[in-house]
């Protein structure tokens, strides 16, 4: 049975606080530094480099190009990859049907990688349930109409991101693409359960403001641990200082909710910055451990780092003494 509840260029050394949301976790060695963290996850390290100028904005004289693509792949016991070099969807599978998060640009991408990688690896896509969209981007929400109307699935946003999707539809969207029915609007630590598979979902704004990030449980070899997936990676979020301190507490949060929950897989939408698609090559070559997995201080040093980096963006930004400027880039949209 289904169950929905609604209930500079270089790293800044200063220290993180921690948010007060959840109890604090201990400082760490590497938190103290992040240089340890930092070659742990290289893509996040790219985000503490100066964002390009001007600030772009991902819409302007945007011309689509189908993205390379990446080859589906089972990452857990329960957990599929299922994107390509430009977006990642991911598939939990439970005993009574698929928690699909994020469907790529639009519904080529859905049938190519969702629908065909499914079924190259055994599963089906008739089963997808209830279809989680991290934030309102059509990157990640472009193919959710095509996979909700033919699989009956429920689709899942934060609020004003369901709001920003609807704007950007009467504005217009590329040839081809499409917005999802509005469906399911969710608040900070709402749930959803399938089978015995709970999704908790955290409104994490800064990369926009309805951003869902996750905890959830996968079996590596039966092992149980628990995933911190973060919903909205990129910090090309204009020169306004706002969004990149909103996307800081949100670090922050998450840190705690990763420390309390004792994460040990830190994943995201983009392969670029979790490296998903390095650490699937590393898999296949290898028997010694999954390259998914880290160490709950690790995980939590991730999301410390998260933070640093949108700190360090904030520091461009006031040395460049552009903070109220033009209202340019994605975030906080």
């Amino acid at each position: 049975m289904a169950i929905f509840l609604l209930k500079n260029h270089k790293i800044l050394i200063s220290s993180i606080v921690a948010s007060t949301v959840l109890a604090a976790p201990p400082a760490t060695a590497e938190e103290s530094s992040y240089v340890g963290i930092a070659k742990l996850f290289p893509g996040i390290q790219k985000l503490c480099e100066p964002v390009p100028k001007p600030y772009p904005n991902f819409m302007t004289n945007y011309v689509y190009k189908f993205p390379e693509s990446f080859p589906e792949a089972k990452v857990f016991d329960n957990l599929y990859y299922l994107g390509n070099h430009a977006a990642s969807s991911w598939a939990i599978k439970t005993e009574e049907g698929i928690i699909l998060i994020d469907t790529l640009d639009n519904e080529e991408e859905a049938k190519f990688s969702i629908e065909g990688g499914l079924k190259k690896l055994g599963l089906d896509p008739s089963t997808i349930k209830f279809i989680i969209i991290t934030h309102g981007h059509i990157d990640h929400y472009g193919g959710a109409r095509y996979l909700a109307e033919k699989y009956r699935a429920r689709v899942i946003m934060g609020e004003k991101d369901w709001e920003k999707a609807a704007q950007r539809a009467k504005v217009g969207l590329p040839a081809g693409f499409t917005t999802p029915s509005r469906d399911i609007s969710v608040k900070s630590r709402d749930q959803v359960t399938l089978g015995s598979t709970t999704v908790k979902m955290i409104i994490t704004p800064g990369h926009t403001r309805g951003t869902i990030s996750m905890i959830f449980p996968v079996t590596d070899k039966g092992v149980r641990r628990n995933v911190a997936f973060w919903g909205g990676m990129g910090l090309n979020l204009g020169p306004n200082i706002e969004p990149y301190s909103a996307y800081a507490k949100s670090a922050d949060l998450m840190k705690s909710e990763a420390y309390s929950n004792k994460a040990q897989i830190f994943l995201s939408n983009h392969a670029k910055f979790d490296y998903a698609d390095k650490k699937i090559e590393i898999n296949k070559n290898t028997n010694s451990g999954n390259a998914f997995t880290n160490t709950t201080p690790e995980i939590v040093g991730a999301f410390g780092l998260l933070a640093h980096c949108a700190q360090s963006q904030i520091e461009f930004i006031k040395q460049d003494g552009v903070n109220g400027g033009a209202k340019v880039g994605r975030g906080a949209e």
